[in-house]
């Protein structure tokens, strides 16, 4: 809390008491100046003035300040409340509401991560088995039908041939299906699962392929049959139902 008194009129030259401040150590102290518009230029080196004075100081003008003459400004606990002030932190209540913010973002954000990372797994199967299904169109253009064997599409056959960080391997099924199992060093949630990519006939003769779980389009004859077990989360937006 800041007071204004007045405590009489100074004569010209004489001393003007103007300011009682905290300092270290003590409850008040007066500091004295030679007159009211040099108050800032004082030598006492405990004084303690805060700009928050300087301010009001200001408002009230030099010139109606020293028409009262001797004016005590008593600042009542101010170096007390600044180092208050900076010692200040966080409440418990403030600190307990961004732990629990943390936590719902964490809670959210994990799990879309860890699908996120598993459907890019899945995009490695997809890839792998490209070379596949040129094989199967190119072998249908050219004979008319579809087999079930990787060596009849002259694709190599042996165990193993087909295997990445997240495929353990490919295999064709009846009628040109074709069946990534996932395995190696995928997640676990998809490790053992399969993805099945069969074709579809359309009136041209023409092959559209069918992803996953993904329902025929009109007016396509699909083929094989689909032994898909990844959950549909997991799989590319074009293979789910």
């Amino acid at each position: 809390m800041t007071k204004f008194v007045t405590t009489g009129h100074a004569g010209a030259g004489r001393p003007c008491r103007i300011l009682s401040g905290l300092v270290s150590g003590q409850t008040t102290f007066p500091i004295y100046f030679n007159w009211l518009p040099n108050f800032l230029a004082f030598g006492t080196s405990d004084a303690y003035l805060s700009l928050r004075l300087l301010r009001q100081w200001r408002r009230l003008g030099y010139a109606e300040v020293a028409k009262y003459g001797n004016v005590n400004l008593e600042v009542e606990n101010m170096k007390a409340i600044q180092m208050a002030r900076g010692q200040q932190g966080f409440t418990l209540i403030e600190l307990m509401i961004v732990v629990a913010i943390i936590g719902i973002l964490a809670a959210v954000a994990i799990p879309a991560y860890q699908d996120y990372t598993i459907r890019a797994q899945v995009s490695e199967g997809m890839t792998m088995a490209s070379e596949i299904k040129t094989a199967v169109s190119e072998y249908h253009s050219a004979r008319g039908n579809f087999v079930d064997t990787l060596d009849a599409y002259g694709l190599a056959s042996a165990a193993g041939s087909y295997k990445g960080n997240y495929v353990s391997a490919i295999d064709i099924g009846n009628s040109g299906a074709i069946d990534v199992t996932y395995g190696n060093r995928a997640n676990t949630a998809i490790a053992g699962s399969v993805l099945t990519i069969r074709p579809g006939l359309n009136e041209a003769g023409g092959i559209a392929w069918i992803c996953g779980k993904a329902a025929t389009p009109s007016g396509i004859d699909d083929k094989g049959s689909d032994s898909t077990t990844l959950e549909n989360k997991y799989l590319p937006s074009d293979c789910r139902n």
